[in-house]
């Protein structure tokens, strides 16, 4: 009966990234990295001919200890401005048109996330 309960959870845990909605990248167990958009309406939608780029970088500190006792979340560290309004001004865009995510993941420690802004 072990096995089988085994098996179950390991591959709940291979196919956890698939249940995700569809704006949403796939997430992996060691890394992952996708590019989604903010919104869904796409309709008429178009990029422009400027692109600006704002990143923040994280470090997740787990303390399991703490999180337990105190019921608070894992520690986290980080650094870098996502503003849409800077990466717009920064990139010389008056018109933002379209913002996407990219995220990249590594062990669920180290956390990247890049605003792409599209416009005029």
């Amino acid at each position: 009966m072990v096995r089988p309960l085994a098996l179950a959870a390991l591959l709940g845990l291979g196919l956890a990234g698939c249940a995700t909605p569809r704006v949403y990248p796939p997430r992996g167990l060691l890394f992952s990295q996708g590019t989604s958009p903010i919104t869904t309406d796409f309709h008429g939608t178009t990029l422009g001919s400027r692109t600006g780029y704002r990143t923040l970088h994280q470090v997740l500190v787990p303390d399991v200890p703490i999180e337990l006792v105190l019921g608070i979340g894992p520690l986290s560290a980080g650094s870098g401005d996502v503003a849409v309004a800077t990466a717009a001004r920064e990139a010389g865009i008056s018109t933002v048109r379209f913002v996407e995510c990219e995220r990249l993941v590594v062990l669920g420690v180290y956390r990247r996330y890049t605003f792409i802004v599209h416009g005029d």
